[in-house]
């Protein structure tokens, strides 16, 4: 194939993704993608399976995961991205903790639904989330399923965004401490869409001096304006680029639109991505 897109931030099953870690492996190679990143919701149970599929498509397949956190009195998602995802025995420890803690958010959301007398039946949920953490793309599926609502985007507007009744904020812990645990396991980390968090210049500038080591500049929620903004606010900061589509599959979401043949991460951001991810690892050894 000729085209070896980028994609670094992509969504399974292990978390709130629609399709198995090999199926998101096949369409996004089916889509020309020749570096990608596998990274749920704060898990990376569903990387090993992904990284053999990459293998048999030949893929190259960066261990990662996106984790809940909070910095500025904002929600920030973090990407972490790791050469190999062999030894990294406590960082799994501490995500199996944030796994915990969202068991509790569901639970807490049940009891939100029961108390509007909202039948959220907690057994399709979990069939649903087919063993990985729930999330509230699995309550509004759930809900849809049950008739309750018709689509997705209607059990956010009624039930589960923001403000709503069964809306519960999830236990984030501050950035700056998981980019230290990231760095201390040999990855690296960059802020997920910060464009649509609302970050700004000084909050980035002090997360560099945490650890940070880049922004996702090239997210299907950043126009152009905002790319080249945070490509600027990257270059300034001595931070460097990345990029993905945050596919999760219940939506079209893709920067390798068959019509539009959009490259979405540009070429630039391979070098000193991987140049990174090696000196991270290099540091860790």
């Amino acid at each position: 194939m000729s085209r070896n897109f980028i994609d670094l931030h992509m969504h399974s099953t292990a978390s709130d993704g629609l399709f198995q870690p090999e199926e998101v492996m096949q369409k996004a190679r089916a889509k020309g993608v020749g570096l990608i990143s596998l990274t749920d919701h704060d898990t990376m149970r569903g990387v090993q399976r992904a990284d053999a599929e990459a293998q048999k498509l030949g893929m190259t397949l960066i261990p990662g995961v996106e984790i809940s956190t909070r910095t500025h009195g904002k929600n920030c998602h973090l990407l972490a991205y790791f050469k190999s995802a062999e030894g990294l025995d406590d960082f799994i420890v501490m995500l199996d903790e944030r796994l915990e803690a969202r068991e509790r958010r569901f639970k807490e959301m049940v009891g939100k639904f029961e108390k509007i007398g909202v039948p959220l039946d907690e057994s399709i949920v979990r069939r649903l989330a087919d063993g990985a953490a729930i999330t509230r793309p699995h309550v509004a599926r759930a809900l849809v399923e049950q008739g309750i609502v018709s689509e997705i985007q209607e059990a956010f507007d009624k039930y589960l965004a923001d403000g709503k009744p069964c809306y519960v904020p999830y236990e984030k812990i501050e950035t700056s401490d998981i980019i230290a645990q990231v760095r201390e396991a040999g990855g690296i980390t960059s802020v997920a869409h910060p464009g649509v968090d609302g970050f700004g210049e000084r909050e980035l500038s002090d997360l560099k001096k945490a650890g940070l080591t880049g922004i996702e500049v090239y997210h299907f929620d950043h126009d152009a304006q905002k790319r080249r903004m945070y490509a600027s606010i990257a270059t300034r900061l001595g931070l460097i680029c990345t990029g993905g589509s945050d596919f999760h599959g219940h939506h079209a979401r893709t920067f390798y639109d068959s019509d539009t043949e959009d490259e979405g991460v540009p070429q630039q951001v391979r070098g000193p991505f991987l140049e990174a991810l090696e000196k991270a690892a290099r540091s860790r050894a």
